[in-house]
Parts: C-alpha cells; structure tokens; sequence
C-alpha cells in the first residue's frame, strides 16, 4: 500500500510541476532562453542531468541521495552564474556602446542557471515532501 501511495504521490507532484512548466511555456515565459550562449546552456543542461538524477532516486526512494542533490543543485547554479559573471565581464575589453550592450546582455543572462537551479531544487524538495514526508 505505501508504495502504490509513493508512486501515485510521485505523479502527481511531477504532473503538477510539469503543467506548471507547460503553462509558462505557453505564456512564452521562456522566450529569453533562445537568447543563451551555449556556455550557460551547457551549465543549465548539467542541472538538468543532475536533477534527473535526484529524480530516478526519488521514484527508488533513496532519500538520502535525493536530499543531497536537492541541497547541491543550488550550490551548482551559484558556481555557474558565477562563471557566466567572469565569461561576461571577460568580453569588456572596450567602452564602445556595442561591446558595453553585448557584455550588460551577458551578464544578466548569467544569473539563469541560478534560477534554475534554484528551481530544480525546489522541485526536488517538493517531491520529497509529498512522497516521504522527508525534509532537505
């Protein structure tokens, strides 16, 4: 019974959160994202992964993994906004408007694996609570 409970919990913790993510897509609340280099969205692909990863454990409740990636993700998104701070600011090498565009661009668009990250966490979180009553 605890099971068919977890595993009904998990799908509908997912569902929500994926109908969440499908109605911001629609309201084109990611249009930004085709304006990524592909260094931040390398760093948001590797959040990703890593969530997918705190996911499958989450389904084969290894809580103790799930809580660690949860608590990691964001730690790994500030490190990556923090790179894409220093690839902007290393693209200042004049004061012409044009550069000065290119690198304010750049340097707002590097705090998206930050939210991201931030994000997934709270994801993961959510289905950890919802599952297992368990606290990250």
């Amino acid at each position: 019974m605890k099971d068919v409970l977890h595993k009904s919990r998990f799908i509908i913790a997912n569902t929500m959160l994926i109908s969440l993510l499908v109605s911001a897509w629609w309201s084109n609340f990611f249009s930004g994202v085709f304006s990524l280099d592909r260094i931040e969205l390398a760093m948001i692909s590797f959040l990703f992964l890593y969530f997918f990863v705190g996911i499958i454990c989450s389904w084969t409740k290894k809580w103790n993994i799930v809580r660690h990636i949860a608590n990691g993700l964001p730690m790994w998104a500030l490190t990556f906004t923090g790179i894409g701070i220093i690839n902007a600011a290393i693209q200042l090498t004049s004061a012409n408007t044009d550069t000065l565009i290119f690198v304010f661009k750049h340097l707002a668009l590097a705090i998206s694996p930050n939210i991201v990250g931030v994000f997934l966490m709270v994801w993961l979180r959510e289905i950890a609570l919802w599952c297992a009553n368990e606290e990250t």
